[in-house]
């Protein structure tokens, strides 16, 4: 509540008036600093100031985006209570469409109080009013129209010219926003430029575009932004007609609507072959049977090591002029099991049945690893589930060159590696 010029039993008359709400009063003066600038609860403020008050015009002016957005204002005029006077008082101010700004006015034909808001459609459009409802001895009659919200009650703004910002990356895109033709380029933008239209349409206004080729990113010497989000910050658009990444920088800059687009940034390829991203030839068995295999390779060399050492001292049976060795039995299981030939032939009926025990079992193990590899070839890889995958690959990256993929991969930690060791080569962006 404004200070001011109030007198301590004006200020106190009003307070009492007020004491059956269930709301914090506070008065202060005309003071700019005094408003809620960073209340995160702005929407929740209701000010009341007097228009009769010298000052209150200067500090409305000073409101900024305060006055036409998320806190409400009443404006009182103890002086005279001529709906005309007060129009007149609010020529020059932003009470844009946006605005919540009611006074009290001498109402006509009604023996009581017209409480009416004012608006805007720019600061230089004429202004429009509504009547909200009327007071009379206590009592409010609200007016069924003004029951709805504002933003549904003020949604014809009777050919009112809007300037749109459209993002092109591509010129030929001017030739083809409407024809459905090149779909795959700027499809971002001709989807929103449709959209764009028919909620103008739907407005009942006009439409000024302007073009421009990138979404806006601040330099970190002015603090300015470039692109569609500069002409917003500039005021030379008041909409941007391309849906847009949210990052932290821009939303202190601008208001985001809602989510026209869903949009994601992914690297498609591919599924290479299982031999890009693995050893195929081990990939067969798991650990377990590898294990198996060499433990069966070692204990079928050992027995038949055991075996021809018996045959060789209790027996008349000799393999050529030399003693067996575990060197040897191992180089003959391990042949065997490469199912190649053997250089010791097997004499006693208990060398033979361990040789050929050994080749049936190494059989089966050859014919499955061999069906296995053969069909682990021709399978695709799914090792490269993540970003990380990807830049561990051999497989080589690329980007659209456009930018809004510069800006993310400069910008994104978890892309900052992958943009130096997978997207350059010898100094060039590929």
């Amino acid at each position: 509540m404004q200070d001011g010029c109030w007198t301590d039993h004006e200020k106190t008359f009003f307070w009492r008036e007020l004491a059956s709400i269930p709301a914090a009063v506070r008065f202060s003066g005309l003071d700019v600093g005094d408003l809620p600038w960073d209340d995160p609860n702005q929407h929740r403020n209701l000010l009341v100031v007097d228009a009769s008050c010298p000052g209150t015009k200067r500090l409305l002016q000073q409101a900024g985006q305060l006055l036409y957005y998320r806190v409400k204002w009443i404006v009182i005029d103890r002086g005279s209570l001529d709906c005309g006077r007060f129009l007149r008082f609010f020529d020059g101010l932003k009470v844009l469409i946006s605005s919540e700004v009611y006074y009290l006015c001498a109402g006509e034909g009604v023996d009581g109080y017209s409480i009416r808001q004012v608006y805007r459609y720019s600061i230089e459009s004429s202004l429009a009013e509504e009547v909200y409802g009327y007071w009379y001895r206590g009592v409010v009659v609200r007016n069924d129209h003004a029951a709805i919200a504002a933003s549904v009650r003020r949604q014809n703004l009777n050919r009112f010219k809007l300037r749109a910002s459209v993002v092109i990356t591509h010129n030929a895109t001017l030739n083809h926003l409407e024809d459905y033709k090149e779909k795959h380029v700027d499809t971002i933008t001709k989807k929103n430029y449709f959209l764009t239209k028919y909620m103008i349409e739907n407005l009942n206004a006009t439409v000024q575009y302007s073009y421009v080729n990138s979404w806006g990113y601040r330099n970190p010497k002015t603090g300015r932004f470039s692109g569609m989000i500069g002409e917003l910050q500039a005021d030379q658009a008041d909409l941007g007609a391309t849906a847009l990444f949210l990052t932290a920088d821009r939303i202190r800059e601008i208001d985001y609507l809602s989510m026209t687009t869903p949009t994601r940034a992914k690297f498609v390829f591919r599924s290479p072959k299982l031999s890009v991203t693995d050893n195929v030839f081990i990939l067969p068995f798991n650990g377990t049977v590898w294990m198996c295999i060499i433990s069966f390779i070692v204990l079928s060399a050992t027995l038949l090591l055991i075996i021809m050492l018996v045959e060789f001292r209790y027996t008349t049976v000799r393999y050529g002029s030399f003693r067996p060795t575990l060197m040897d039995t191992m180089m003959n299981m391990f042949g065997t099991s490469c199912q190649q030939g053997s250089f010791m032939e097997p004499k006693s009926l208990p060398t033979r049945c361990l040789i050929l025990l050994s080749l049936i079992v190494l059989m089966f193990l050859y014919a499955s690893y061999s069906a296995n590899i053969v069909a682990l070839i021709q399978s695709p890889s799914t090792k490269i589930r993540t970003v990380e995958d990807l830049l561990n690959s051999r497989l080589e990256t690329g980007a659209e060159d456009t930018v809004y993929n510069k800006y993310y991969f400069m910008h994104a930690t978890a892309c900052s590696v992958c943009l130096s060791t997978k997207l350059q080569l010898d100094g060039e962006t590929k």
